[in-house]
């Protein structure tokens, strides 16, 4: 059992040859390493540029789900609310439905890169990347892109709220 065998976003199965693949949209960050069963580089995005037209997220079946440096778990949130909890962040690159006490609810989502990713045949969970859109043929409904900042929504608030303020007429008490 070893770990982070595939690096990152590589997925590990030792049912198959090679033991070591990338996800869907990942190439080797080494293919000469690749070439020579060499699979600690891990893989890199095929497109580089995931947030340039829009992003979605790949599912990924039967899964053990993957280890990151960076991590949230949330219980509270209903699992159905992950994909809008991981688009909402620039940063999340994953999400997975939690659901420990089938109450419906519960959500991880990882930040940089994913790691020991492998194929299990029992018991696997279903985890989703994020990718570009391009590859799916959908967009998400997230915030992100690269041509408009993560603070894009936060600032549209602000604007929202100060139209509103100044657009109302106030009636100012002077006390002295």
């Amino acid at each position: 059992d070893d770990y982070g065998l595939c690096g990152a976003y590589g997925s590990c199965n030792i049912k198959s040859s090679p033991v070591c693949k990338c996800l869907k949209g990942f190439d080797p960050k080494l293919p000469q390493e690749w070439e020579k069963n060499e699979w600690s580089g891990g893989c890199v995005r095929k497109n580089s540029q995931v947030f340039s037209n829009g992003d979605t997220f790949k599912q990924f079946t039967g899964m053990k789900l993957p280890d990151a440096a960076e991590f949230h778990t949330n219980y509270t949130i209903s699992s159905d609310h992950c994909e809008a909890e991981c688009s909402m962040n620039c940063s999340c690159v994953a999400y997975a439905k939690l659901d420990v006490n089938a109450s419906g609810k519960g959500c991880i989502v990882w930040f940089g890169d994913l790691f020991d990713i492998r194929e299990v045949s029992v018991n696997g969970e279903d985890f989703y990347v994020r990718v570009p859109a391009s590859e799916v043929g959908k967009k998400i409904k997230g915030i992100c892109s690269r041509s408009m900042s993560c603070f894009s929504p936060i600032l549209a608030v602000f604007r929202n709220m100060a139209h509103l303020f100044l657009s109302k007429p106030t009636n100012t008490i002077l006390v002295q």
